[in-house]
């Protein structure tokens, strides 16, 4: 069975496998996952901004990847995310303006933990609604 058409699955943790290549968009679909772990991989490219589709989502860990670009704000219509581990790839761009826990938990996101940096990243305060993130591997 096409894991896409898995529409029921709540869980799916593939960490530590040595993963490579993009998150395939159909995950996206996966309307009632609420667990998607693919930590510890070497998984590359944007983070697809389908993954905003997943409303039943409560934890995701994408951490120790090589993901690029910035972080999607499609993230935020993630209403159930309590946990969200985006640290050490190599994500660059603004920070969506209302991706803090003050702002998330003011627009009805239980979001408890967010872990963005570790080595890779760290944020510079520009304004105080706006951040940049920046790779520091110096």
């Amino acid at each position: 069975m096409h894991l896409g058409l898995m529409a029921s699955l709540k869980e799916l943790k593939l960490n530590s496998n040595d993963l490579t290549g993009a998150i395939p968009l159909y995950f996206g679909n996966l309307k009632r996952l609420e667990v998607l772990a693919l930590e510890r991989n070497a998984l590359s490219g944007p983070i697809p901004s389908e993954l905003g589709q997943l409303s039943e989502l409560k934890h995701l860990k994408l951490h120790h990847n090589e993901f690029e670009k910035s972080i999607p704000s499609e993230l935020l219509h993630c209403r159930s995310l309590r946990e969200l581990y985006l640290h050490d790839n190599h994500l660059t761009g603004q920070l969506p303006t209302n991706f803090n826990l003050a702002q998330s938990l003011r627009i009805g996101t239980s979001l408890s933990s967010i872990d963005l940096f570790e080595l890779y990243l760290f944020m510079i305060p520009v304004s105080r609604t706006e951040f940049f993130l920046c790779d520091s591997q110096y």
